[in-house]
């Protein structure tokens, strides 16, 4: 499952590979999976500028052409080009947490939906790798940004190629949890309109036990 192509990681589409071609982004002989990730949050954060446009479309074949997307369509190009040279390459869903310091104690923000890819090292495991971080930090080596996990992802699940059965039929929800999935029913016209989605983590402090 995870060394396929995917409706969002559609690494076997013309556009792409021709991007990986002219990146020469293929895993070289004796080259690691990680020193091959780095490699591709190179040129990701060398040629690809941060845009956050919640309808646009951030498939991997798409985001390589138009050179703007945000941490979504980045993940999709890690995964895309681990995945065209073998390697397993998955994506976290989830909501990204910042310190915000309120009235002496850490007041997380909570709506900050965030996507990252994991790659999958023989012997090791699941290794994050954080292209939109990487993108918008120039000053550190990219090499940071590969199996360094700040553990400041709520992870909500993996992947986006998820199929929600609704009463009437299934239905892909790429992003279940991060945006409202609904079902209406009546007469009168209905205005789309949410409230606050209310999401807030806060840091709870263990008290010293006498």
């Amino acid at each position: 499952y995870y060394l396929a192509p995917s409706a969002q990681v559609d690494y076997n589409e013309k556009p792409f590979r021709d991007w990986l071609d002219a990146k020469d982004l293929r895993l070289g002989k004796g080259e690691s999976p990680i020193d091959f990730a780095a490699r591709v949050l190179e040129v990701i954060r060398e040629d690809v500028t941060y845009h956050f446009d919640a309808y646009e479309d951030k498939r991997a074949s798409v985001a390589c052409k138009t050179n703007r997307t945000d941490c979504a369509g980045m993940a999709f190009m890690v995964a895309g080009a681990m995945r065209a040279s073998g390697v397993p390459a998955r994506l976290l869903v989830g909501r990204a947490v910042a310190d915000q310091p309120t009235n002496g104690l850490a007041l997380r923000s909570w709506n900050n939906p965030h996507v990252r890819a994991e790659v999958y090292v023989k012997g090791v495991g699941w290794v994050p790798v954080e292209v939109s971080y990487a993108n918008g930090d120039k000053k550190r080596p990219v090499t940071h940004y590969v199996g360094n996990d700040p553990g400041d992802l709520l992870v909500l699940h993996v992947d986006v190629e998820i199929q929600a059965p609704f009463p009437d039929r299934v239905r892909p929800a790429r992003f279940l949890q991060i945006e409202p999935f609904y079902r209406a029913y009546g007469e009168n016209r209905f205005d789309c309109t949410f409230g606050p989605d209310g999401w807030e983590v806060r840091a709870t402090f263990l008290k010293k036990q006498p």
